[in-house]
């Protein structure tokens, strides 16, 4: 699948760095959908972690426990 748009739903710091909860649109010529990524950088943007989820409100809470524990 192809990514047409994405969003940002959510920021936060964490140790080190930043996440971002980002809603990725997602196309292909049989079909369209949306995926959710949570990505950590460090503050220079260098990537670190990406975690992908289907389900919004599964990536919602995984986001949520990341940025109650995650704080500098």
């Amino acid at each position: 699948m192809i990514p047409l748009n994405n969003r940002t739903l959510g920021e936060t710091e964490i140790i080190g760095g930043m996440a971002k909860l980002i809603e990725v649109q997602m196309w292909d010529p049989n079909s369209a959908g949306v995926k959710f990524i949570i990505s950590a950088t460090d503050y220079h943007h260098d990537l670190f972690e990406e975690w992908e989820f289907t389900n919004e409100d599964e990536a919602k809470r995984a986001f949520a426990d990341l940025s109650a524990r995650a704080i500098c």
